[in-house]
C-alpha cells in the first residue's frame, strides 16, 4: 500500500514532501515492528545489533523486490523509480541482483533474524550471505562504471 501511495503521490508533491512520505513510512515500519515482534523477544535478542541490521535489509529487500517485478513488467508500484533512478537497474544484470535480493537475500534475513531470536547458531548461513552479498557488490560496482 505505501509503494502505491508514494507512486501515485510522485507527480503531485514536490520532493521534499515525497522524501518526508518516505521518512514517515520507514518510522511507521520501526515502530510497527518493534510493538508486533521485538518486545517480545528476550533481552539479550533485543540488544543485538545484527538483528536491527538483518531487519532493516530485510525491508530493503522487500524493495528490491517491487523495484524488479516492474522492471519485468509483473507491477507498476516503482514504476516512477525505475524512470528516475540509476541507469544500470534497467539492464538484465541490474534486474537479475534486485530479483535475487528481493527472493534469496530476503530468505536469508528472514532466517537469520529468526536464528538470532531463538538463540540457535547461524554461522554458515551468514558466511552464504556474506559471499553473496559480495558477488553482488563486484556486479552492482562494474555496472556503475560501465554506466548506461
Amino acid at each position: 500500500p505505501f509503494a502505491y501511495v508514494q507512486e501515485e503521490l510522485m507527480g503531485e508533491l514536490s520532493q521534499i514532501w515525497l522524501l518526508l512520505f518516505s521518512l514517515a513510512l520507514l518510522l511507521s515500519v520501526g515502530v510497527a515492528g518493534y510493538l508486533l515482534v521485538f518486545r517480545h523477544l528476550s533481552a539479550s535478542a533485543r540488544r543485538d545489533p545484527y538483528l536491527f541490521f538483518f531487519v532493516i535489509f530485510a525491508f530493503a529487500a522487500i524493495i528490491d523486490l517491487l523495484i524488479s517485478l516492474t522492471l519485468l513488467g509483473y507491477s507498476n508500484l516503482m514504476r516512477s523509480y525505475t524512470q528516475d533512478s540509476e541507469p544500470y537497474l534497467q539492464s538484465s544484470h541490474g534486474a537479475a541482483i534486485l530479483l535475487w535480493d528481493g527472493t534469496v537475500h530476503f530468505a536469508l534475513y528472514v532466517w537469520l533474524c529468526f536464528c538470532i531470536a531463538s538463540g540457535t547458531k547461524h554461522f554458515k548461513s551468514g558466511l552464504f550471505w556474506a559471499g553473496s552479498m559480495i558477488g553482488s557488490s563486484f556486479v552492482y560496482m562494474m555496472a556503475n562504471l560501465i554506466g548506461e
